[in-house]
C-alpha cells in the first residue's frame, strides 16, 4: 500500500505488518522497541481492531511512522491529529529571558489554558 493510500492508523498498521513480515502485534512491538520507539502490542491490537479510542501521543505516532515507513505528517493525518509545528521554544525571541517572573507566569498560564482546551477538543 503506497503512503498516499494509507488513510487510517489501521491501514498503517497493515503496512507495518507487511513491511516487517510480522506475524502479529508482538513482532511489531519488538521491532519498534529495538529501534528505540515506544508502542505496545495492546495499542497495536486496538488500532488493528478499530477499537482504539484514545488520542495517540507522539511516541505512538512516531513508532507507527517508523514501522510503516512513512512520514510523521502522514501518521498525524491518519490519526486525525493536528500536525505539530516546529518546537515552540525555537520560535521565541531571544529577549524572552528578560521577562519578569510575573510576565513569565502570565504567558505560561495562557499556554496552559490553550493546551487544556486542545486536550478537551475545544480548539482545532
Amino acid at each position: 500500500m503506497a503512503e498516499e493510500q494509507a488513510q487510517t492508523l489501521r491501514d498503517l498498521i497493515d503496512v507495518a505488518t507487511k513491511r516487517h513480515h510480522a506475524r502479529g502485534s508482538t513482532d511489531l512491538e519488538r521491532a519498534a522497541r529495538q529501534s528505540g520507539f515506544k508502542i505496545n502490542r495492546t495499542t497495536i491490537n486496538l488500532i488493528r481492531g478499530g477499537t482504539y479510542n484514545s488520542r495517540p501521543g507522539r511516541p505512538v505516532l512516531e513508532a507507527i511512522a517508523w514501522l510503516a515507513g512513512v512520514t510523521l505528517d502522514t501518521v498525524y493525518m491518519a490519526a486525525e491529529v493536528p500536525v505539530p509545528g516546529p518546537p515552540f521554544a525555537k520560535e521565541l525571541p531571544g529577549e524572552i529571558d528578560q521577562l519578569t517572573r510575573e510576565e513569565r507566569d502570565v504567558i505560561l498560564h495562557l499556554v496552559r489554558v490553550f493546551l487544556n482546551r486542545h486536550r478537551k477538543g475545544e480548539l482545532t
